[in-house]
C-alpha cells in the first residue's frame, strides 16, 4: 500500500492519496484524531485547498482500459460535492489543479 500526503484542511484535515498501486489509489480524508472521515474517486490526484475550505481535485483515471477523466471537483470539507467539470480529454491527458500566490485556481491540462 502506497500513501502520498496532499494536503491538509483548516479543521485539521489530512487529505491522502491511499493504496496507490500501478493505476492509481483513492483520496481519503482522515480527521485530526486519524479516524477516516471520507473516501472519494480512484485514480491519481492532485489537490487545492481554497480560502472557503473547499477542496479542489483533479482526478485523473489510469487504470488500463479506462479512460482518463481529467475532471476537476470541488468537494466540501464533508466529501459531498459541490461540482465537477469533465473537459472531455482524450485518454493518458493529465490534468492537475494548484493555487500558487495571488491566483484563486489554477487547473492545468497535459496532451
Amino acid at each position: 500500500m502506497g500513501l502520498e500526503v496532499l494536503g491538509f484542511g483548516a479543521d485539521g484535515a489530512l487529505y491522502v492519496a491511499e493504496d496507490m498501486g500501478p493505476w492509481g489509489g483513492y483520496l481519503v480524508a482522515h480527521g485530526p484524531d486519524g479516524s477516516k472521515k471520507w473516501q472519494f474517486g480512484e485514480g491519481s490526484f492532485s489537490l487545492a485547498l481554497g480560502a472557503d475550505g473547499t477542496i479542489y481535485v483533479a482526478e485523473n483515471l489510469s487504470a488500463p482500459g479506462t479512460p482518463s477523466s481529467g475532471a476537476l471537483y470541488a468537494l466540501m470539507p464533508s466529501g459531498a460535492k459541490k461540482w465537477s467539470f469533465a473537459p472531455g480529454v482524450k485518454a493518458g491527458t493529465r490534468t492537475r489543479v494548484t493555487n500558487p500566490p495571488h491566483v484563486n485556481l489554477n487547473f492545468e491540462v497535459e496532451p
